[in-house]
């Protein structure tokens, strides 16, 4: 090195740039986690703008369920009475609810409906 060269190249890195990235980013970094901190504020209806009794977050557990086996058994004979019974579905037009054995049977006596013979109206060959 005796021609005054330095062992390595000066002009690649900057300490001013490098200071002034990590100043941008660090001020970036507080400017976002500041949003954050307000955007959950609002959410949680402590924040500003935020109303105290809209507070979607605030139940600390989850809302499970107790006894599914009974739930299932319940929820079973809701349906099984549906389909079992009789009741009015819309009494002004006069449609009711039928057990679904007599709807089988039903359709079983009367039949299905037949779309009559020969071509449809509108249909092209």
């Amino acid at each position: 090195m005796a021609d005054g060269k330095k062992g390595y190249e000066v002009l690649d890195l900057s300490l001013r740039g490098i200071v002034v990235t990590i100043v941008v980013l660090a001020g970036l970094l507080l400017a976002v986690l500041g949003g954050m901190r307000g955007f959950l504020g609002i959410l949680s209806g402590s924040g500003p703008g935020g109303d105290d009794e809209a507070r979607p977050f605030e139940t600390p557990l989850p809302h499970l369920q107790v006894a599914p086996v009974q739930d299932l058994a319940a929820l079973r004979a809701s349906e099984d009475s549906l389909l079992a019974g009789y009741a009015w579905v819309d009494p002004d037009s006069g449609i009711v609810r039928i057990p679904i054995e007599r709807a089988m049977e039903n359709l079983l006596e009367k039949g299905l409906p037949v779309r009559p013979d020969g071509p449809l109206e509108g249909a092209t060959p």
